[in-house]
């Protein structure tokens, strides 16, 4: 079966991160993979390192549409004659794929963002939702609540599927790499360490982070709070960490294409996202036995059971989450139940391979189908 997955995104986000997890758990003896990106993107070097051809694309660098970008893909996919193409945000190889009769077409819906009203009602309602019945055969979202946007703007039921985001688990690290680290950001051996790494943006909410750091660690100062990330944010966030007393506490790292040093000297990874789907550096904390304090967005509670594998507070609320710091650094004991909980969720439900072999099931059973249906 010839699967053609795209993307038009010229960084690794969480996108490209989500196909490398696949590509390291695909049959390659039922499945032949090939990868259509944008000239020069940074996913380019790690797919073809882990043996899979790469199409190089001169058009569409980082935009869902281009009618450039259309063309180059109709070229491409009638001389290559794929089963399968499956979509990234890549709504012009949608666009390709149906020209050029290409069998099945899947996309994979990540966003988790709840959309304007004016989206969900006539006439936009009806207009979205003929585009994605029209262009995608099936649609992955990557939770619940990413299909219910869907449904919301009028995507059939029917076309959807849901398979929650899986990743490798994080590598662990020895106890004397763990005290170099420590040591060489600057945190004592005893500190107790909250994490986040996501992108610093608003969707994120760093400012509720922040702002419970200062709460907390007047209760007890030898917290720290690593914030892992980049974004167009970071010159304000910092200028909050400073105006609350507590840029002597908080540690940006900035971009960090390996984060696995810095979460195993984590103690409770965070999440204050104001709307997610299923979040990878969840489970990636879970993977290394990690409790997750998360806000309440409806991704996040798919994940993380209030008081069985960390704790929830309500979003933007950081009172409420520096409550959540507070409890977790008094109580070893919960601390140590969670983490086993995490590890238990991790691998019944988050990894890549389970994700994988979902979606490779889902592959076979529409190629199957669409055979018998021709038959």
């Amino acid at each position: 079966m010839k699967i053609f997955h795209v993307l038009s995104d010229s960084n690794i986000g969480g996108a490209g991160i989500l196909l490398l997890n696949c590509l390291a758990h695909f049959d390659r003896s039922v499945f032949d993979i090939k990868v259509v990106l944008p000239m020069g993107a940074e996913l380019c070097p790690r797919v073809k390192a882990m043996g899979y051809e790469v199409i190089s694309m001169k058009h569409g660098r980082d935009a869902s549409y281009e009618k450039e970008a259309t063309k180059e893909l109709m070229e491409i996919f009638r001389a290559e004659m794929p089963d399968i193409v499956h979509t990234h945000s890549s709504f012009s190889a949608r666009i390709a794929a149906r020209k050029c009769k290409v069998p099945l077409i899947f996309q994979t819906h990540h966003c988790a963002v709840m959309p304007p009203k004016y989206k969900t009602v006539f006439p936009f309602k009806q207009l979205l939702g003929a585009l994605n019945n029209h262009y995608s055969d099936r649609i992955i979202a990557t939770a619940d609540i990413a299909a219910r946007i869907l449904r919301m703007q009028g995507t059939k039921s029917k076309k959807i599927s849901v398979i929650i985001n899986g990743t490798e688990p994080m590598r662990r690290i020895a106890d004397s790499e763990k005290a170099d680290i420590r040591k060489g950001l600057g945190i004592g051996d005893d500190d107790f360490v909250f994490t986040i790494s996501a992108r610093l943006e608003e969707v994120k909410d760093h400012r509720t982070f922040i702002a419970a750091a200062a709460e907390a660690a007047r209760v007890h100062p030898d917290m720290r709070f690593l914030i892992i990330g980049k974004g167009s944010l970071e010159d304000s966030l910092r200028s909050l960490a400073k105006d609350l007393s507590v840029d002597d506490k908080i540690i940006f790292t900035g971009f960090c294409s390996d984060v696995a040093p810095y979460m195993n000297i984590t103690d409770v990874n965070v999440n204050c996202s104001r709307s997610e789907t299923s979040c990878l550096a969840i489970s990636e904390g879970m993977s290394l036995s990690l409790p997750t304090i998360a806000s309440d967005c409806e991704g996040n509670l798919a994940m993380v059971e209030d008081g069985v594998n960390g704790l929830i507070f309500e979003r933007e609320n950081a009172e409420m989450l520096a409550t959540a710091m507070i409890t977790l650094y008094e109580n070893e004991s919960l601390r140590r139940k969670m983490s086993e909980k995490a590890y238990e969720r991790f691998n019944e439900k988050f990894t890549a391979s389970v994700m994988t072999e979902e979606l490779q099931k889902l592959y076979i059973a529409e190629y199957g189908k669409k055979h018998r249906t021709k038959g």
